[in-house]
């Protein structure tokens, strides 16, 4: 099943029932900075207590350009949530992927992908990364 196809079917109610004491991380990716109207804004708000909206108003060196990190708690550990503000290069990822315990507790990473964006270039890139790191589990929204 294509990115695309996942997108449609996916509502942010089944995301968000998958997200359980295994989820360690969430990869977000989008193309433009940081901001309140992509469609994922709102769930990672809220999976964060209201940290990612809380970073765009009130810190001047925030930079919404640049990739971001965000952590959090869920089922009493750690959340990291991850937005790629472009496309990002596979070394980006993989930097932000050997900063996770490789915890067999806790070994799924969910992928977020904003709707606009071209869904063959991200399999392509994902479809490399799942491979190279067969001890996490990801799922794609």
């Amino acid at each position: 099943m294509s990115i695309q196809d996942q997108l449609a079917i996916q509502t942010q109610f089944e995301l968000l029932k998958n997200i359980d004491h295994q989820v360690q991380a969430i990869f977000w990716f989008g193309e433009n900075a940081l901001n309140t109207h992509l469609h994922h804004f709102n769930l990672c708000n809220y999976l964060l207590d209201g940290l990612v909206s809380q970073s765009l108003l009130g810190n001047e060196l925030f930079n919404p350009q640049q990739i971001q990190v965000f952590l959090g708690e869920q089922f009493q550990s750690t959340l990291s949530i991850v937005y790629f503000p472009h496309f990002p290069k596979k070394s980006e990822i993989d930097e932000h992927i050997s900063m996770l315990k490789q915890n067999i507790d806790q070994n799924k990473i969910i992928l977020l992908v904003e709707k606009n964006l071209t869904a063959t270039v991200y399999e392509e890139l994902l479809g490399g990364v799942v491979r190279q790191y067969p001890k996490f589990s990801f799922e794609l929204y």
